[in-house]
């Protein structure tokens, strides 16, 4: 009877101990924690945006209930005033509820781009590297602690769209998706790669069915709280104002506004003056148009070796680097999204770290520069000099990408 007893404590203590955490858990964890804290020391920053926008929602929230989802104060989408709303009933000071919203997405991030590099390389060391990487890459301190922006909103739910995807959970990576297309419409931006996953036979018909019917669904039923409280789907006139509806909203946002150039912005449009508006706006959209179903053509084109998750997202990141390069009035938080997804390559394919490091350089100083613009930054990073190399960057993209497929390079260049 002693010997058993003996053997199953010897056992207990064995098994606990292989369970226990080990130092990178502890050291991961402790990094985590310290991240977090220096977040919260800039949530006392309060930026121009937060002064004149932000703040006046969420006052104007607070003041009036739920039933101020109906009046026409905001130009973003009803998804992220109603999670303010909801912000509201924690009765926190604003500045700190808001910025709240934006940190816990920051963790959303990183474990999403840290799962989809585990579950390409098994990597569990390398995959906590890179959460930590994630959390405590400038460009989501600035856009999330430092701004209290959502973008970082809209991009983790894409990214965890993307993780899903990999997991070929498509009904749970299309749903990621139309959350994401709730919070912004530069999530549309990544439909192309589900086009060309469709094309390559890689996603089931269903699969593509999902894609193209669950964001547009989804994106309804996210209109009903501000709907039901009073504001038209459709723009219409109440005593004598112009009441924009919930559908016009994104379609009066200034990206896609009558406009050619936002602001430092490096795209294809960076040497133009910023008062040239309209002139060009159709002839452009219909470039756009055109430059996308091309590249969607090129990349749909049958590989040379199996298409692997390295191949789609480095899809993923040159359509969507290529999107915001081309089209108009883009803002400086549009590379937002390709500069998560060029810190992630650089784990999985360091050999192009120059082409993923001018994404993450330019999308930084470009968000640094909308949030202080008063800071000084070296002439070559400047929004027209980045624009240049961004350019070349995706040159050479291309042509690496085209070396894989059955198309001749020298066809094209």
């Amino acid at each position: 009877m002693l010997n058993i007893i003996k053997t199953r404590i010897n056992n207990f203590f064995t098994k606990n101990t292989n369970k226990s955490i080990n130092i990178d858990t502890i050291i991961f964890l402790n990094l985590v924690f310290l991240l977090t804290i220096f977040k919260l020391q800039l949530f006392g920053v309060e930026t121009v945006e937060y002064k004149n926008t932000f703040q006046y929602w969420f006052d104007h929230l607070d003041k009036n209930g739920i039933f101020a989802l109906k009046d026409t104060y905001y130009n973003k989408s009803p998804s992220f005033i109603t999670l303010i709303y909801f912000s509201t009933l924690l009765k926190l000071p604003a500045i700190l509820s808001l910025k709240l919203i934006s940190i816990f997405f920051d963790f959303v991030l990183a474990y999403s781009i840290s799962s989809i590099y585990y579950q390409i390389r098994k990597n569990d060391f390398l995959s906590k590297i890179v959460f930590i990487v994630v959390f405590g890459l400038p460009g989501v301190i600035i856009n999330s602690s430092l701004w209290g922006n959502l973008d970082v909103i809209w991009v983790s739910l894409s990214s965890l769209s993307l993780l899903f995807l990999i997991k070929r959970n498509y009904l749970s990576s299309s749903l990621a998706l139309a959350l994401a297309f709730c919070f912004d419409l530069k999530a549309l931006f990544i439909f192309p790669l589900y086009l060309v996953l469709f094309f390559k036979r890689k996603i089931p018909k269903l699969a593509f069915l999902y894609y193209s019917f669950i964001p547009p669904l989804v994106y309804l039923i996210s209109l009903i709280p501000s709907f039901l409280m009073g504001r038209p789907l459709l723009s219409d006139k109440f005593n004598g104002a112009n009441v924009e509806g919930l559908l016009n909203i994104y379609f009066h946002q200034n990206q896609f506004s009558n406009q050619i150039v936002a602001g430092a912005t490096p795209n294809l449009y960076s040497w133009i003056a910023s008062d040239l508006k309209g002139l060009l706006f159709i002839p452009i959209i219909i470039l756009v148009i055109i430059v996308i179903s091309v590249l969607v053509y090129l990349l749909s084109q049958k590989s040379t070796n199996n298409y692997s998750y390295y191949d789609l997202l480095d899809d993923v990141l040159l359509l969507y680097t290529t999107f915001v390069f081309i089209a108009p009035n883009m803002t400086q938080q549009s590379y937002f999204f390709p500069e998560i997804l060029a810190i992630l390559m650089l784990f999985l394919k360091p050999k192009n770290w120059l082409y993923y490091l001018i994404i993450i350089i330019s999308s930084t100083f470009g968000q640094w520069k909308s949030v202080i613009d008063t800071i000084q930054i070296p002439f070559f990073l400047e929004f027209y000099w980045c624009a240049v190399f961004i350019l070349i960057s995706l040159i050479f993209a291309l042509k690496e990408k085209l070396k894989t497929l059955d198309i001749k390079s020298y066809d094209i260049f």
